[in-house]
């Protein structure tokens, strides 16, 4: 619990409205600038991020085929720049959400805990997609990585899912307390 009570205690230090809103500002613009910019450079490729639901181990070779060395290069530039601090972003934005619901419906701190998980499972998927790249280059099987990001990848996305709904349902609770009793 300590560790839960950390982060919040550090969340709820910075949340508020305004810079909730930074945040979903920021994660728009990963979303719809700085991800389509680097999309560009392979437009007939679908990413490992491709599949809403994550990708298989056996899916990987196949994914990763797609690409040119080019267009590996930048790819691999992708997963060392831009998705390292999306994480981050879209992360503590979901945090501070989650504070300020809690707050106003009394929801459980632990909470909290739902999107630094999706986060954390994110690096282990970006840095998995990165050793897979470097090991295509060097012609070599994806190995482990191929496992270790497709675990990472479906963590990721079961916890964005249940972040996103807990989000939602709080919302409504909140709702619910204010108009309806």
């Amino acid at each position: 619990m300590a560790l839960v009570d950390w982060m919040w205690n550090r969340t709820a230090a910075i949340a508020s409205l305004p810079v909730f809103a930074g945040f979903f500002v920021v994660s728009l613009l990963f979303i719809f600038v700085l991800f389509p910019l680097t999309k560009k450079h392979y437009p007939n490729a679908t990413t490992f991020d491709g599949d809403r639901w994550g990708f298989a181990p056996s899916e990987a070779p196949r994914i990763i085929a797609q690409f040119t060395p080019d267009q590996l290069r930048v790819y691999r530039k992708q997963e060392l720049i831009t998705d390292l601090f999306f994480p981050l972003v879209y992360g503590i934005g979901f945090a501070v959400a989650m504070v300020l619901l809690a707050r106003y419906t009394g929801a459980p701190r632990w909470l909290i805990v739902l999107p630094f998980i999706a986060a954390v499972a994110d690096y282990f998927e970006n840095f998995s997609v990165v050793g897979m790249i470097a090991r295509q280059l060097d012609g070599k099987p994806l190995g482990a990585y191929a496992v270790i990001g497709s675990i990472a990848s479906r963590i990721k996305h079961g916890f964005l899912l249940v972040t996103i709904l807990v989000l939602i349902g709080l919302g409504a609770w909140g709702l619910w307390q204010k108009y309806a009793r």
